[in-house]
C-alpha cells in the first residue's frame, strides 16, 4: 500500500493579506448588532433575566454575603 502527500493551502483574504483580530472582531460585533436589530425580542429578554438576576442577588443571596464591616447591599 502507498501513502499520497498532500498539501493544505491555507485560505487568504482579499488582496493577498490574511484577515486579522481587528477585522474579524468587527465583523461578529457587527453581525450580532444586526441580530438584535432583526429581532429585538432579544433585547427584551436580555433585560428581564439582568432583572431576575439583579433581584436574585438581592433579595436570595444578600443575607449569605458577608462583607467586613459594611452590607452587601452597599
Amino acid at each position: 500500500m502507498t501513502t499520497m502527500a498532500s498539501t493544505v493551502t491555507r485560505p487568504r483574504a482579499a488582496h493577498g493579506r490574511s484577515t486579522g483580530l481587528a477585522k474579524s472582531t468587527l465583523t461578529v460585533t457587527r453581525r450580532a448588532l444586526l441580530r438584535y436589530v432583526r429581532m429585538p425580542q432579544l433585547i427584551v429578554l436580555a433585560a428581564i433575566q439582568m432583572s431576575l438576576f439583579f433581584l436574585i442577588y438581592r433579595y436570595m443571596f444578600g443575607g449569605a454575603i458577608h462583607v467586613g464591616g459594611m452590607a452587601y447591599v452597599d
